[in-house]
């Protein structure tokens, strides 16, 4: 069974496969044994009954098949170009048996079957850097709202003519985030609109497309049913202290790639709208750290508790601009910011010394230990999240509106 592709299609998803790589296909067919000779392992996950029936008929031995049928209730005999959410909603089995597989990353995916664009989406947290994901009919009449996938991919090269197909490789800003949750903490004064199970859906909702741990220290079986109500993973530690919580998140860190993005949050903190890209600007304007916090301490003298550096109402700082706002170098932040895997492991004895020794000041310790060795901290002007105290809101935003 020859693939359903024109012979330059197949020579250019031939081009990337090799013995040693591991690929998964959502809609089998004549690519699933065609395809599956050329590499170590090979998974293919397919939707229609009669059609998984036909396919596993002769599979070559290092393919490993999935039958995922359509939720029932709902029919898929509608013309593609009015796919919609509760089509997607029917498929959701299907869109996330990449979960069930097993498999860290994929060196190769091709995408021809339903719900392309949502596969796509749901298939970066198994990606490396060189991985490469084909969307087959890429350019078919009907099919524009693919092209949603190139917020999270680059082209590597495509062809439009004929059923037409697309070489795509993840851009670099996928999120790995480790939020602490716990039910214990330090009692502050707080809003009452800072609760956890609101930080936590308000985090969801502004980061769903990302990589998100809840590292769960301490929880109640309440609490614990309350994170597993979200698409996220959990980590249970039993650590009861913040500290310890927060060391567990940068050991997690550090075994990820070095170019990897990674976001530390604390379980009381609101985002606003458009902040994970507001995010992503800052840290590409190359500071070590960037955080969305735009912390009072920093306009408040150090007589009424301010940050020890500021003076005449403010900190001695440097004002950038990126596309959609102003960041501020700064001497510090509390322990939700964001960096690469790598500024992580090169700094992580500092942070493990300063965040241990000094559970309420380690942030500052920390931060100032590193600026003397050169590393630079942006935060946004103004802030796009704030932490939940009281007299430490981000200033200018109303926060009971978000």
């Amino acid at each position: 069974m020859k693939p359903w592709m024109s012979d330059s299609e197949i020579d250019l998803v031939m081009k990337y496969l090799s013995p040693d790589k591991v690929m998964l296909e959502w809609g089998s067919g004549g690519s699933t044994n065609t395809f599956s000779k050329y590499v170590k392992r090979y998974y293919s996950i397919e939707h229609d009954t009669s059609w998984a029936n036909e396919v596993q008929k002769n599979l070559n031995s290092n393919v490993t098949f999935y039958h995922i049928p359509q939720s029932k209730g709902y029919s898929s005999n509608i013309p593609l170009r009015n796919i919609h959410s509760n089509l997607v909603t029917s498929y959701s089995k299907y869109i996330k048996q990449i979960h069930n597989i097993g498999e860290k990353y994929f060196d190769v995916i091709l995408i021809d079957g339903r719900c392309r664009k949502w596969c796509a989406i749901e298939a970066l947290k198994y990606l490396d850097k060189n991985s490469i994901v084909f969307i087959h009919d890429f350019y078919a009449p009907g099919r524009e709202y693919y092209k949603d996938v190139f917020e999270y991919y680059d082209k590597v090269e495509s062809i439009e003519s004929g059923q037409s197909m697309v070489a795509l490789k993840p851009k670099e800003n996928m999120v790995n985030i480790f939020y602490r949750l716990s039910d214990g903490g330090n009692p502050k004064e707080k809003p009452s609109y800072i609760r956890k199970e609101y930080c936590l859906s308000n985090f969801v909702f502004n980061f769903r497309d990302d990589n998100i741990t809840v590292i769960a220290d301490n929880v109640s079986d309440s609490t614990r049913r309350m994170i597993q109500q979200h698409e996220v993973n959990i980590e249970h530690t039993n650590y009861k202290s913040g500290g310890k919580a927060f060391i567990h998140a940068l050991e997690m860190a550090c075994k990820l790639d070095d170019d990897k993005i990674v976001y530390f949050v604390e379980d009381d903190f609101l985002h606003k709208d458009e902040c994970r890209k507001i995010l992503l600007e800052g840290l590409r304007l190359g500071a070590d750290y960037a955080s969305l916090y735009d912390h009072p301490d920093k306009y408040l003298d150090p007589s009424k508790g301010g940050n020890p550096q500021v003076e005449y109402g403010g900190e001695v700082t440097r004002l950038m601009l990126s596309e959609s706002c102003h960041w501020k170098l700064s001497n510090s932040t509390v322990l939700t910011f964001a960096t690469k895997a790598k500024t992580i492991k090169r700094d992580f004895d500092i942070w493990k010394k300063a965040v241990l020794d000094s559970p309420h000041l380690g942030s500052y310790y920390a931060f100032t230990e590193l600026r003397a060795q050169g590393r630079s901290l942006v935060t946004s002007v103004p802030g796009y999240a704030t932490h939940g105290e009281t007299k430490w809101l981000t200033p200018l935003t109303d926060w009971s509106k978000v």
